[in-house]
């Protein structure tokens, strides 16, 4: 998501985290945190930082807070939902026949697409096919 703002919306994303050395390399795909010593954390140590410094977790709440942070948020969000919706999902129901499907043909009501997003959001993206 740090991507999409970066390349969406560069200058909320400056504004709101590389103004306080939060970056995310787009060759990578890694968060980069540059402390105020100069030092460069990557990946793993500096979403560890960030998830245990007081003052790093303020900065991306108030990120949030960003009209502009929150609509390239919110266009993340659209395009990972139709994604998923296109992905090809197998249903093996206990005692019949699977069946491959694609999200979009079968769920019918807001409700049914929102818990697919919130399952999508939880299990994350596992492949071509999904299972339910």
């Amino acid at each position: 998501m740090l991507g999409f703002v970066k390349t969406n919306a560069p200058d909320a994303f400056g504004r709101n985290l590389q103004a306080y050395g939060i970056d995310f390399d787009q060759k990578t795909k890694k968060l980069v945190l540059t402390l105020p010593s100069g030092e460069q954390l990557r990946g793993e140590k500096a979403v560890q930082r960030i998830s245990t410094d007081s003052k790093y977790a303020g900065v991306l709440s108030a990120a949030g807070m960003d009209p502009r942070f929150q609509e390239a948020q919110i266009r993340f969000a659209e395009k990972k939902l139709d994604t998923a919706l296109r992905k090809h999902v197998m249903i093996e129901p206990k005692g019949a026949t699977s069946v491959v499907v694609t999200p979009k043909d079968v769920l019918t009501s807001e409700l049914g697409v929102a818990l697919f997003f919130d399952r999508c959001v939880q299990n994350g993206e596992s492949g071509a096919r999904n299972r339910l």
